[in-house]
């Protein structure tokens, strides 16, 4: 690993730690596997909701704090009013996440029920918005260390 990446991971693993404190560190790593996510799946909503709860509840953030929709995401550009005279692909946002009269807003798009470990890989990553963001900020929220610290 490059130096500056590895310095950047060291320093956002202590703004980690500062924050959330050590015990996220000392659990087992979460993988997308019957184990950490029982239950049958078939893709249905139900089904994503249910995923994205037990997603939830292996961050330990409380389910009054956020609300979940499936759906697609509206605000994407390239939506039209009307119907276009020529076929439009529109960029699939698999997620989106934002703070709504403080409480968060997860949206996970429809077309990403039909892969589990894809679908727990978005929810993880939305919810760890709520996370981050629920509990002080994040060091340049606005900037270029939102997105990676968000992954991290």
């Amino acid at each position: 690993m490059p130096p500056r990446e590895q310095a950047w991971i060291e320093k956002m693993l202590l703004w980690c730690v500062d924050r959330l404190g050590h015990l996220p560190l000392r659990q087992p790593v979460v993988e997308p596997t019957n184990a950490f996510f029982p239950g049958a799946y078939l893709g249905t909503e139900q089904d994503v909701l249910r995923t994205v709860d037990q997603v939830r509840a292996h961050l330990a953030i409380s389910a009054d704090r956020f609300t979940v929709e499936v759906a697609v995401d509206d605000d994407m550009p390239g939506e039209l009013g009307a119907m276009p005279l020529f076929p439009v692909r529109r960029a699939v946002v698999a997620g989106h996440y934002q703070q709504r009269e403080g409480r968060g807003y997860v949206r996970i798009d429809p077309s990403q029920a039909g892969d589990r470990m894809r679908l727990v890989a978005i929810a993880a990553h939305e919810l760890c918005h709520e996370l981050l963001l629920g509990r002080g900020g994040v060091p340049g929220a606005d900037g270029d260390d939102h997105e990676p610290l968000t992954d991290l």
